[in-house]
């Protein structure tokens, strides 16, 4: 078995769990989620680790959090341009509650909105998983950069989570469960923005490619 073949088999135990590809998916999310905790922000600039620590103490060990951890989220089409994505979180809670909305996404809450054909975005998985941050250091390594972030999205069959979009950084795609077609289109900007051309890459741009990746 190579090297990459073992990272990868490791990395999938240790998001999923042993035996995860006898899983129903809300067994895998369930035990995905349980190890899943807020990864809290903290100053760029401090270099102690001491006073990261104290900024961060109070939130440790929280569930992950709206916005800051986790998006429920999937994309809608409505006939008019790219259509429109949908946060489970902001559809759930009531605006007319004067208290503050759903702020933490729990283990059924996410099984819930897997289930209704919400894709569940977490992000920091280089913090969550030693084999993605082995993974984003060597490739931080590998292109110059000081850090890589790493992303994990689970979508449900037929289903969606983003609109067609432009990403303003470079993007390394790692499937590591089940299939997924991905479409590319060429950029006609040299420096996009990230999220601010929906309408025009599902309208006018030519379709390079679809990937289909298992």
């Amino acid at each position: 078995m190579t090297k990459a073949k073992s990272v990868e088999n490791e990395a999938r135990a240790n998001l999923f769990g042993e035996g995860w590809s006898s899983r129903k998916d809300k067994f895998v999310i369930r035990e995905f989620m349980t190890r899943a905790l807020a990864c809290p922000l903290f100053n760029a600039d401090e270099v102690e680790a001491s006073k990261v620590y104290e900024e961060i103490e109070e939130n440790l060990g929280e569930l992950p959090i709206f916005e800051q951890d986790i998006r429920l989220v999937k994309s809608v089409h409505t006939g008019i341009g790219a259509g429109q994505e949908i946060d489970y979180h902001k559809v759930t809670s009531d605006p007319y509650d004067t208290k503050d909305p759903l702020f933490f996404a729990d283990i059924d809450t996410c099984i819930d909105a897997y289930n209704s054909g919400y894709t569940i975005a977490l992000r920091g998985m280089e913090f969550r998983s030693p084999q993605v941050a082995m993974i984003a250091e060597e490739l931080a390594v590998c292109f110059g950069q000081v850090t890589v972030g790493a992303n994990m999205y689970l979508t449900p069959s037929n289903a969606q989570g983003f609109k067609p979009h432009l990403d303003d950084h470079c993007v390394f795609v790692w499937q590591i469960i089940g299939s997924k077609a991905w479409k590319i289109w060429s950029s006609k900007y040299e420096l996009p923005r990230l999220y601010t051309q929906h309408v025009e890459v599902s309208n006018n741009y030519k379709e390079d490619a679809t990937i289909l990746m298992k």
